[in-house]
């Protein structure tokens, strides 16, 4: 059995905090090595990771359109989904300002 199943299985409601810090402290923490990368990890990690991002239809992940949790469904209809996502990620999708790829 995998971790994330034992702590979903085993608490009443979902213990975000723990996820957080397994996935970004324990899993990626010790990749990120960079204070201001470790930032903004938490940021996202701290937007996604909530009750809202799986009780809310269609949750948005960024200002563009394209960029939502879709509706449950099977492998397939995820790799769909991912496959009408453009090809060239624009900075918005990250939250950043449309004007961060000029470099």
């Amino acid at each position: 059995e995998n971790l994330l199943s034992i702590y979903l299985d085993e608490y009443d409601s979902t213990p975000w905090d723990a996820l957080k810090y397994l996935i970004a402290g324990v899993n990626y923490g010790g990749h990120v090595t960079d204070d201001w990368d470790r930032r903004l990890l938490t940021t996202y990690i701290n937007d996604y990771f909530c009750d809202k991002a799986v009780e809310t239809n269609y949750f948005k992940l960024s200002s563009l359109d394209n960029y939502y949790i879709p509706k449950d469904g099977d492998l397939n209809s995820y790799k769909e989904h991912i496959s009408m996502l453009p090809a060239a990620e624009h900075p918005e999708a990250f939250g950043q300002h449309h004007n961060a790829d000029v470099a």
